[in-house]
């Protein structure tokens, strides 16, 4: 239990440390698209956040399945919870910054983001 439970911390920390580093390169590269209140402005810059966002999210779950061994699709199961809650949160505190239907599509895809990840690391290590 300890192991995964490791496992679903190191796919957080692995998720959480590519979307800050996604958000920082697409501030640096395109600083015309945020507003000082970090409003986005253009749909492709949407669009954009939202695929890495999900490949944050994958990442993440390829981390936690790997990390967790035996006990992958577990881990995978409980990240993908707790990614969806922290998206909320995150949703609720930027209330403002981004339209509705952008939140819907983080809250409905990550958790299958999250379990795709994992299920390339099964994948990986089948014969």
């Amino acid at each position: 239990m300890i192991r995964t439970s490791l496992a679903v911390l190191a796919g957080l920390a692995a998720s959480a440390v590519f979307a800050v580093a996604a958000d920082a390169l697409a501030a640096r590269l395109f600083p015309a698209q945020f507003g000082p209140s970090g409003e986005v402005h253009g749909a492709g810059m949407l669009a954009a956040m939202l695929v890495y966002t999900l490949v944050g999210c994958a990442f993440g779950g390829w981390v936690a399945a790997v990390a967790a061994g035996a006990r992958a699709q577990l881990a995978a199961l409980v990240l993908a919870a707790v990614i969806i809650v922290f998206s909320i949160v995150n949703l609720i505190r930027m209330s403002g910054g981004l339209p509705w239907w952008w939140g819907v599509l983080v809250v409905l895809l990550t958790a299958p983001a999250v379990l795709l990840g994992a299920s390339l690391r099964a994948a990986r290590r089948s014969p």
